[in-house]
């Protein structure tokens, strides 16, 4: 085993229990991958994140150290996978890098590029997507379902940074740039966008449409075309939001109910 695992190991569980405020602390075996390593199953080493995964059981742990991984990765059961960084995975231009199949999965850290339809895609509930980085796909992240969190993630050098469609889904503290589109929320509810920046967007930095009770707060705007628009939605707050050097603000079309309170928008 790799020199010094043991510290990484009581490293990981600190990190986890006192930083990671959105994942809940894993309880499984631990699976380590290091595209250095001469495959040892018996000892829980392998070389290859996709034979990690399929070794591991429910609820277990995939600790992936650094290197460059050339593999579309398919997730179908319960698991935590989690990165240190400098960990890049390569989806080979296959439909999705990453395919989330499997409900209460949690992906910590990685750098994910090259999926054509999407770096990441699930329609599973209780996903957690934290602390990565996704460029270079149609969609940066497509949640087709409800109840997932994306959290601390940074999207660029994409078509639509994140798609949602599905009800009580999350963005914390995420940046979306250099996209054509920034966040697209579509035939969803009751899902928050909060503490996040959008810069160089090209078309919207957020869209929300035939979705009813979308709240955004705390978020920056700026260097785009739109900063937000809402279309054929209701009950949706925009709320202590800063938009700056967009040619459009806010546009509203074919809504109600709809609110924009504590905000500041400046040329």
């Amino acid at each position: 085993m790799k020199k010094g695992m043991g510290l990484i190991i009581m490293m990981l569980f600190l990190l986890l229990a006192l930083n990671i405020s959105t994942t809940s602390i894993p309880y499984g075996k631990i699976y380590f991958v290091d595209d250095d390593f001469t495959p040892d199953p018996s000892n829980y080493k392998f070389n290859d994140i996709q034979a990690a995964i399929d070794a591991a059981g429910a609820g277990d742990i995939v600790y992936i150290f650094p290197g460059s991984y050339v593999k579309n990765l398919f997730i179908n059961k319960p698991l935590t996978i989690i990165a240190e960084s400098g960990v890049y995975v390569d989806g080979d231009a296959a439909k999705y890098a990453i395919d989330i199949q499997a409900p209460n999965v949690t992906v910590i850290g990685l750098n994910v590029h090259d999926g054509i339809d999407a770096c990441i895609y699930t329609d599973k509930e209780n996903i957690t997507i934290e602390n990565c980085t996704i460029y270079g796909s149609n969609n940066g992240i497509f949640v087709n379902a409800s109840k997932n969190d994306i959290v601390n993630v940074t999207v660029y050098n994409t078509f639509c940074g994140i798609r949602i469609e599905g009800g009580n889904n999350s963005i914390y503290n995420c940046e979306v740039h250099d996209s054509d589109w920034g966040v697209i929320v579509n035939n969803s509810t009751s899902c928050n966008i909060s503490g996040s920046e959008f810069y160089s967007i090209e078309n919207k930095s957020i869209w929300v449409n035939y979705s009813t009770s979308i709240y955004i707060s705390n978020s920056t705007f700026r260097d785009s075309f739109c900063g937000i628009k809402i279309s054929f939605s209701n009950n949706s707050t925009i709320n202590s939001c800063n938009f700056s050097n967009n040619m459009v603000a806010v546009e509203l079309k074919y809504s109600s109910m709809n609110e924009i309170i504590n905000s500041n928008i400046a040329n």
